[in-house]
């Protein structure tokens, strides 16, 4: 009798754990879209008026925030699958990083935020803009791909505990 207990108890608490941990995952998961999607949709058209140093030094500590956010994720993802996409979305965010670090640099080179519409037209700026603007549309497009791996994981997951 105490054994079957002591089962049961454990058991509780396995899956109290398990639960958490997926509350963390949903957390985590909450967040990178909203660091990695949100800044990409509102800051080029919110900025657009404005100095193209200032997207930069707005958009680099996005980057480096959604970093550290998908590092938590990528800690907490529940199959090889999600931590395979969460690798590529590390690397895709760190391409984009250096990427938009190259452009900000050139823009400082050529005048900072009274920069001519010309530095668009720099090797320095075109080069960095080279690896920055395809690694952010891999990132959007691997968050995407995350998302419905885990939307999908989590209907299987339900469907076969409810089973």
């Amino acid at each position: 009798m105490a054994d079957s207990k002591a089962v049961s108890e454990l058991t509780k608490e396995a899956q109290t754990g398990r639960r958490r941990m997926a509350d963390r995952f949903g957390f985590w998961l909450g967040m990178a879209n909203l660091v990695v999607l949100v800044p990409f949709a509102i800051l080029p058209v919110t900025l657009l008026g404005t100095a193209h140093m200032t997207f930069h030094l707005i958009y680099i500590p996005c980057l480096i925030i959604g970093l550290w956010v998908i590092w938590q994720l990528k800690g907490l993802a529940p199959n090889r699958a999600l931590r395979v996409l969460a690798w590529i979305l590390l690397a895709a965010q760190s391409i984009a990083l250096l990427g938009h670090a190259g452009e900000l640099f050139a823009v400082i080179q050529h005048g900072g935020f009274e920069a001519p519409y010309e530095v668009f037209e720099e090797p320095e700026h075109v080069r960095s803009a080279q690896f920055a603007l395809p690694a952010i549309m891999l990132t959007i497009l691997t968050m995407v791909v995350f998302d419905l791996t885990a939307g999908i994981r989590g209907m299987f997951h339900r469907a076969h505990r409810a089973g």
